[in-house]
């Protein structure tokens, strides 16, 4: 759980804060960094806050120590 919540951006803090990404799908436009516009709820603090997250996780290690855990979850139950 203490994982996901990294990985969430500490979604219970950053949910609702800063200003909101656009919420109309744009193949066609790009936006203000010239990528196509995303449908999203989240707010770029939010997205921001989850890529931190993932950053984090990533360099201590922590995505082959996921995948071993959840490789061993499954096989339990197959």
């Amino acid at each position: 759980m203490r994982v996901m919540h990294v990985l969430l951006g500490g979604w219970d803090e950053s949910a609702g804060v800063g200003k909101g990404l656009s919420h109309v799908l744009d193949w066609e436009g790009k936006g203000e960094e010239g990528e196509p516009q995303v449908r999203s709820q989240a707010t770029r603090s939010q997205v921001d806050a989850m890529k931190e997250g993932v950053q984090l996780v990533t360099e201590c290690g922590g995505i082959p120590v996921l995948y071993d855990t959840m490789r061993t979850i499954l096989d339990g139950v197959r």
